[in-house]
């Protein structure tokens, strides 16, 4: 225990309790949604990070959040959603056809030195596919049952089910699917080393890759570990209404 930071806890729960943490796990390259159940202690011995001052660097964090930001374990599951669209989903509709339009001209002006780009091509567009199909079925269908339940369970009536678990369990494979083609990019990239002999273009594709790279841990940790789980646990409290019989 070092403060309030305990770091025998898994990573994920540590920013579910400060979001702003994310910050500076994304800073040391540690990932909190898909490794987010590792000890931070243990994730430090394997990395050879000083757990001490991974800690400091936490508790600095902590000293600049303010009481005003959120605590998405406890925020109302509509906020959350809404949240999700307008950071994450926005910044990835952005970003997915700007990095696309990257990538075309990257791959087409170094096809012959540099062959790996082809791969990254279609590891970028199997990542870009998976997402979109994600971000359209929570907009559509999860978010609105996320607000619906909100506003049914503040006004005591039940909410009828709406298999949230079946829709759950087929976004997390999504996700899981596109963070393997995630790890995959960074590793064809050599972590998005710049090439000095690719030019500026590669350096802005790079550049964009980290970022994305950035916002999908946070994205992927309040949907993955927070938001989901409480969706299926909400509607699992739910009892069953039986359907009528036509007469």
């Amino acid at each position: 225990m070092f403060g309030e930071i305990d770091a025998k806890g898994p990573v994920s729960q540590l920013v579910s309790e400060r979001p702003e943490r994310a910050r500076v796990f994304n800073r040391l390259g540690i990932d909190f949604s898909s490794g987010g159940e590792k000890p931070l202690d243990k994730i430090c011995r394997e990395r050879s990070l000083d757990l001490n001052a991974v800690l400091y660097d936490l508790q600095e964090s902590d000293a600049r959040t303010t009481d005003a930001d959120p605590c998405w374990m406890s925020a109302p599951m509509g906020k959350l959603a809404d949240e999700i669209v307008s950071v994450h989903h926005q910044f990835l509709r952005r970003a997915l056809p700007a990095i696309s339009y990257l990538l075309e001209r990257v791959a087409e002006a170094n096809r012959n030195s540099h062959p790996e780009l082809m791969e990254l091509k279609e590891l970028f567009a199997d990542f870009r596919s998976r997402l979109e199909t994600s971000m359209d079925k929570e907009e559509e269908m999860l978010f609105p049952v996320c607000r619906q339940m909100d506003q049914q369970r503040s006004s005591g009536k039940a909410v009828h089910p709406r298999r949230i678990l079946y829709l759950v369990s087929v976004l997390e494979r999504n996700h899981e699917c596109a963070i393997e083609s995630l790890s995959k990019i960074r590793f064809v990239t050599n972590g998005f080393v710049h090439l000095p002999d690719c030019g500026n273009t590669y350096r802005v594709l790079m550049d964009s890759l980290s970022d994305l790279e950035a916002d999908m841990h946070v994205h992927m940790h309040l949907e993955d570990d927070i938001l989901f789980p409480r969706a299926v646990g909400q509607e699992a409290q739910v009892p069953m209404v039986p359907a009528k019989l036509k007469k």
